[in-house]
């Protein structure tokens, strides 16, 4: 394998972990949160099909089919938002949160890998994996709105207490 190879793998991994750990955030937010489980299940189930569709690229990066653009990808910004999602999980089970604080973490979280153009599709990019950027691209901008409508209200409840 090339280096540009491994780099796409490691890059690819490294995503999907991400990917998984936000959905380990959600599930633990759903047992935090049991009145809107149900809100963070669909979202946490949501971030599993975000690390398949990870996982058809890491396959077709690993079999030569797809080759990432590796250098459009900062790695070690990708390790670090892993890490902070960690600690957030970390926290979550030593401290006390609201609904709102949670909230406001996740969409923080979404509006990450939003603004850090991580699933930007560029003209370099392969049609398949263009394909799999648009769909994390329009999924997580989905699931920022989502998160942003509950927060909203979760908001006026805490207003008209």
């Amino acid at each position: 394998m090339t280096d540009s190879t491994n780099k796409g793998l490691t890059i690819a991994n490294a995503l999907i972990q991400n990917e998984e750990l936000l959905s380990k955030l959600y599930v633990k937010n759903s047992t935090l949160f049991p009145s809107d489980s149900k809100f963070w299940i669909n979202i946490s189930k949501d971030e599993m099909v975000h690390a398949s569709w990870l996982n058809e690229l890491l396959t077709m990066v690993k079999e030569g089919s797809v080759v990432m653009e590796v250098d459009r990808f900062n790695l070690a910004a990708i390790n670090n938002f892993g890490i902070y999602i960690n600690e957030i999980i970390d926290m979550t089970g030593t401290e006390t949160i609201s609904a709102i604080k949670a909230l406001s973490i996740s969409m923080d979280l979404e509006n990450s890998l939003l603004e850090s153009d991580i699933f930007k599709v560029y003209d370099t990019d392969d049609s398949v994996m263009e394909n799999i950027l648009i769909r994390l691209q329009k999924s997580t901008e989905i699931h920022f709105q989502e998160i942003k409508n509950h927060w909203n209200e979760e908001r006026n409840k805490v207003d008209n207490i």
